[in-house]
């Protein structure tokens, strides 16, 4: 279907896990997701869970073009409705199609905490 979010015309998406062995490894039932018709860009999404209710809603805002065709949200939020939490990511320096070293990608590097530097 069709929803406005933000005045803004999105496609509102059901996506359910392709298999049953998925659909253990997720933890959802299935999540909504809203896709900007002019960006083809993803700015919220609802996630249930096995008893197929909503239980999280992630929203991104602040789209910052990055190039002719690509845009990147400088905030999200993620809201946990179970519990109450909700997470705020906001960007404040972004860096595009730079080469990072694969020893990044190591749990050695990522245990050592120097990602954190």
């Amino acid at each position: 279907g069709t929803e406005k979010i933000s005045k803004m015309d999105c496609w509102k998406i059901e996506a359910t896990p392709k298999s049953e062995v998925i659909s253990r490894k997720s933890g959802y039932s299935k999540r909504i997701l809203f896709v900007l018709k002019n960006l083809f860009m993803t700015v919220k999404i609802e996630f249930y869970d096995k008893r197929k209710v909503h239980v999280k809603t992630l929203v991104v805002s602040k789209l910052n073009k990055i190039d002719k065709n690509r845009y990147r949200p400088d905030k999200s939020i993620m809201i946990n409705h179970t519990t109450g939490h909700r997470t705020e990511l906001q960007v404040t320096n972004r860096e595009i199609d730079v080469i990072i070293n694969s020893d990044y990608f190591h749990e050695r590097f990522i245990t050592s905490n120097r990602h954190m530097q």
